[in-house]
């Protein structure tokens, strides 16, 4: 499909549908309302006002007696009902949740029978439209649970069947990350007030804003609807705070030091004393009108100053290096949000966000300073929502956001870098300097419809990312290899990176990129109980093509499969998951998304309800799990240029064994035109997917309670995979004969062949707010396997295969670690009396795996990861349990 026809496609549907995807940032009214006999009421005056802010939005009800007020902005109502000779009727305390649905319906008598009636009263806990799986995490329990940390991961832990971890990347080391469907925190849609929040390069949450400024979530884990995409583990929607006709306010210092720790393991290992830290997190909050029932603001601001120590022990090997480091983390956050109602069908919110964050970075037991880098990042963040009324039942929201990310991690020295057996390592680090560059401006629109039974949503979604930049310039030092635990050991290897000069290229490996999504949902009340989900989405990402072209290895693999090496069926073929190679590079354009979901309301008053569906998702393929290493080696003249190797010892020209800081002996690399690369991606770039199925019912227990179940199926294909299998087999490397110019070397392939797997069934337990109490509690009993990772399904590490020649063999289906049979999370928030307040988080979850290997080559596939005799499959050793309670008291 030509750009050129996305194009018109796009423009054709914000100008014929104009139609919003409402649930974004907002939340809708549903009801019906009828006279005492249970007869229709057409033409009721409809009216919801949030007294915090003087908003308002009216609407009248049709036929039926039906109304839906949509694009409400989060908070609690009065709803009031008007219609001549009719008594009028209010219900005050009505909450509308982010991305939700409330219900409230009215009863009217004559008039003169009765007088104006307003009732203090909860909507139905049970959203009866909702067919997916997932929680709202409301103002309430963000206000008050104890969030160590205080980061928006720490409170989607709180939702049934997520576990909470941290982030594996090394750049997000202190980032928490919510694990969903066997998943490690990189495959959620993370939307910050209906704007895009992802890491393109890594996967996961970009930029963190400060707890005092989320006003509420909704977090969507399974079979969400078509409104949104680019997910396979569910979609963080997050709503922040704005400000009311009321000036508030909020100040705060949370501090912790070393007399609440206990001595860790590497200071046990080495009778260190415990060592230091301590942290301060501190900030506050500030909101209030501008113009009173128009116009409001909202600032908050956060800033964590940590400070802790790592123990050093180099094993002797270099004692003045060793001791006790200080490792400082320093970030910032604020957040600056102004709302205005233009009139009645007009509403315009403006928001900048702003992050900041340093840490060390590779920090190790058996690593001095020197070896280290140091991590900066810096987010910047422009949002600007414009929600509109176009009419009876049509609802409009434009999103416009740009976004700012930039990572750099410097190098703490430029010593040669030496390493050794037992795992000590002095000098420059490898990893260093790399830098991490992402601007993005989205453009997104939504329209809802609401005509009759039936509620159309039509949008469009366009991000254009001109910056995706890596530059990795590690390695320009010296890097020694040491033969035994000895300063003045025989050295087995030399290397050295650089740039090659004369070659065409820069020091900057880009993948800029264009992001569309499309689509159409009709939520259809076909009666009174039951009510339909149907919709259909389409997802494009441009700019993966043809990118690797002039990468050594990729073009040689190309040249292979062309010639159809790679279906031979003699050595060093079969090669199963390399049929691609060969053909020509292309987009991947055949991401169609169906999805359909159904509720049913047993007894039409949404204390029953039946749920469930089925549909297909398309994710991003984050760049780091998919091309970025192979497009850099094609786009940046960068590389080793100094090679010398002897497995028994490199010797100077008279005999004797080279040692450090002697002249380096002579290059083994010669006529280097072009650097070898790490390796080369398959030419037709995926976008990785899951077809999801969901099946369940919730049941409200009077007026306060309800209980939920839900049965989860989750299958993942073309996940990202990065084996080596250029293996060494009788001392030659299976490719010599057919790669002239990488045949020799040891890389790895970037294939999309990986799947995974996700079953559970999930129990909730949970109160609403009435004041005194609220309770949210789950159990969920799951598994999870891919053959992608052995971290998690949406993982790219750790993918050295059981067998080189059989990448797909079935050992290499196995559980990942994220794969906990047993989780329990349960949560309260309890008010008893005298201005107390008592909030517990408990968690808990059973064993998790770890791989095991023999550490010898078995299978004589050139690489030592087969599994032991008792493994059938990775990952087949299980750990310890893991149970955490938190609490708070205050008053």
């Amino acid at each position: 499909m030509s750009r050129l026809r996305l194009w018109a496609i796009a423009l054709a549907a914000v100008l014929v549908a104009a139609s919003g995807f409402a649930q974004g940032t907002t939340g809708t009214l549903v009801g019906s309302v009828t006279d005492e006999q249970g007869l229709a009421l057409p033409g009721v005056a409809v009216t919801a006002a949030n007294l915090s802010t003087g908003f308002s939005r009216s609407a009248t009800t049709d036929a039926s007696g039906s109304y839906t007020l949509p694009g409400l902005p989060v908070g609690s109502y009065q709803i009031k009902a008007d219609l001549s000779g009719f008594s009028g009727q209010a219900r005050k305390g009505i909450s509308v949740n982010v991305a939700g649905t409330t219900s409230a319906d009215f009863k009217m008598a004559v008039t003169g029978r009765t007088e104006e009636v307003t009732v203090v009263a909860e909507a139905p806990l049970i959203d009866p439209k909702d067919s997916g799986v997932g929680e709202v995490i409301t103002g309430n329990q963000i206000e008050n649970l104890p969030l160590n940390g205080r980061q928006v991961g720490n409170l989607a832990g709180l939702v049934p069947g997520v576990s909470l971890g941290f982030h594996t990347d090394p750049t997000k080391s202190t980032q928490f990350a919510p694990q969903v469907n066997g998943g490690g925190g990189r495959n959620i849609n993370y939307l910050i007030d209906g704007g895009d929040n992802n890491d393109d390069t890594v996967g996961g949450l970009v930029q963190n804003f400060p707890l005092d400024s989320i006003g509420e979530f909704n977090f969507q884990t399974n079979r969400f609807r078509a409104d949104t995409g680019r997910a396979l583990g569910g979609v963080l929607n997050v709503v922040t705070k704005s400000g009311t006709n009321e000036l508030r306010g909020s100040v705060f210092e949370y501090f912790r030091d070393k007399s609440l720790n206990t001595l860790t393991e590497t200071e046990k290992l080495n009778s260190r004393p415990k060592g230091d830290y301590r942290r301060h997190q501190f900030g506050g909050s500030l909101g209030g009108p501008i113009v009173r029932d128009r116009t409001h603001f909202f600032f908050s601001a956060e800033r964590v100053q940590q400070d802790t120590a790592q123990s050093v022990s180099t094993r002797g090997l270099f004692p003045d290096k060793e001791g006790v480091f200080p490792l400082p983390y320093r970030e910032n956050m604020a957040v600056g949000k102004i709302t205005h109602q233009v009139n009645s069908n007009h509403y315009l919110t403006v928001r900048y966000g702003f992050n900041n964050n340093s840490q060390p970075y590779g920090t190790s037991p058996v690593s001095p300073p020197e070896s280290w880098g140091t991590s900066e990042n810096t987010f910047h963040s422009i949002n600007t929502n414009l929600n509109s009324v176009l009419g009876t039942g049509r609802l409009n929201e434009f999103v416009f956001q740009y976004s700012y990310f930039h990572n750099h991690i410097g190098e703490n020295s430029t010593l040669p870098t030496e390493t050794f057996p037992n795992g000590v390592a002095v000098g420059q680090s490898v990893n260093t300097p790399q830098t991490t560059n992402q601007h993005k401006f989205q453009f997104r629109d939504d329209l809802t419809w609401n005509r009759g039974r039936h509620e159309f949503k039509t949008g469009v979604s366009f991000i254009y990312e001109p910056v995706l930049d890596i530059t990795f310039n590690n390695g320009q030092s010296p890097n020694f290899t040491h033969l035994a635990d000895s300063r003045t050991s025989p050295i087995s290897s030399i290397t050295r990176n650089g740039l090659i000069p004369g070659q065409a290229g820069g020091e900057v490996g880009k993948i800029p990129n264009n992001q569309y999504g499309l689509y159409v949902q009709d939520s259809w009340r076909a009666s009174d109980k039951l009510t339909l989900d149907l919709g259909v989405r389409y997802d494009l990402v441009t700019g993966y093509a043809n990118v690797q072209d002039g990468n050594v290895i990729y073009d040689e693999l190309q040249a292979a499969g062309r010639a159809g090496l790679f279906r031979s069926n003699t050595f060093p073929c079969p090669c199963p998951g390399y049929e691609d190679f060969g053909k020509e590079s292309k987009e991947d354009t055949n991401n169609i998304a169906p999805r359909v979901g159904f509720t049913y309301d047993v007894n039409a008053d949404s204390r029953i309800i039946l749920r469930g569906g089925v549909g297909r998702y398309y994710d991003f393929a984050f760049t780091n799990a998919n091309l970025l290493f192979p497009v850099y080696g094609a786009q940046v003249p960068f590389g080793q240029v100094y090679s010398v190797t002897n497995t028994a010892g490199i010797r100077n020209p008279d005999g004797s064994l080279f040692q450090v800081g002697q002249p380096l002996p002579p290059n083994q690399l010669t006529n280097v035109t072009r650097p070898l690369p790490s390796g080369a991606s398959t030419p037709l770039i995926k976008q990785p997917y899951s077809d999801q199925a969901n099946l369940g019912f919730s049941k409200s227990l009077g007026a306060h309670f309800a209980v939920e179940v839900d049965g989860v199926w989750v299958e993942g294909r073309d996940q990202g995979m990065r084996p080596r299998i250029n293996a060494r087999v009788d001392g030659v490397r299976r490719f010599t004969t057919f790669l002239p110019r990488s045949g020799g070397a040891n890389w790895r392939t970037y294939i999309q062949e990986g799947k995974s797997r996700y079953r559970g069934v999930s129990l909730t337990l949970k109160r609403r707010w009435d004041g005194k109490l609220q309770v949210l509690g789950s159990y969920t009993l799951s598994e999870a396997k891919s053959t992608a990772s052995r971290r998690a399904t949406d993982e790219f590490g750790e993918v050295d295969v059981v067998d080189s020649f059989d990448v797909f063999n079935e050992r290499q289906f196995g559980y990942v670690r994220t794969d906990a049979r047993h989780r329990v999370t349960a949560s309260a928030v309890w008010s008893p009396a005298a201005g107390f307040t008592i909030a517990p988080i408990f968690r808990y979850r059973s064993k998790t795996p770890y791989n095991a290997i023999t550490g010898t080559d078995d299978n004589r596939d050139g690489f030592n990861f087969d599994l032991p005799a008792d493994c059938p499959l990775i990952n087949c050793r299980r750990g310890a349990d893991f149970s955490q309670l938190d609490l708070r008291v205050s008053k």
